[in-house]
């Protein structure tokens, strides 16, 4: 074989060979999964489950281990829900505070549709059982 066919020939498997990676490379872009921001939040119980289950599975926790394990977690959720009843007041006032602030910066017609829009979000957040 000649040289010139030789060339020829390698200049069109590196063009083949090219064109499949940009094809490849193209599909994944095209058909790739976007990342959402869409994500519903586990709930305390969901997480806890979850939790208990890994820790069980992976560290082979016996019988009391586990019964210790649930005490220790009830405990710790308890101090956390006292903790957010004691400062939930300062949260509310930041959050008042905040709403009177962008208020102030609105007109008259953008404070009534900013008023529409808490209550939407007040309800939805209540529809989830957010507490303030």
């Amino acid at each position: 074989m000649k040289k010139s066919a030789l060339r020829a020939a390698l200049y069109l498997a590196l063009t083949f060979l090219a064109g499949s990676a940009v094809g490849v490379f193209g599909n994944r872009l095209y058909t790739g999964q976007g990342v959402s921001a869409d994500v519903k939040p586990q709930r305390s119980g969901e997480y806890r489950k979850v939790f208990v289950a890994e820790m069980e599975n992976r560290l082979k926790l016996d019988t009391d281990q586990k019964q210790r394990l649930s005490q220790i977690l009830d405990q710790t959720e308890n101090q956390f829900r006292q903790l957010n009843e004691k400062h939930r007041p300062e949260f509310r006032a930041i959050h008042e505070a905040q709403t009177e602030q962008i208020s102030s910066i609105l007109t008259q017609a953008q404070r009534t549709e900013y008023v529409k829009l808490r209550a939407e979000r007040d309800a939805r957040r209540k529809k989830r059982g957010v507490p303030y």
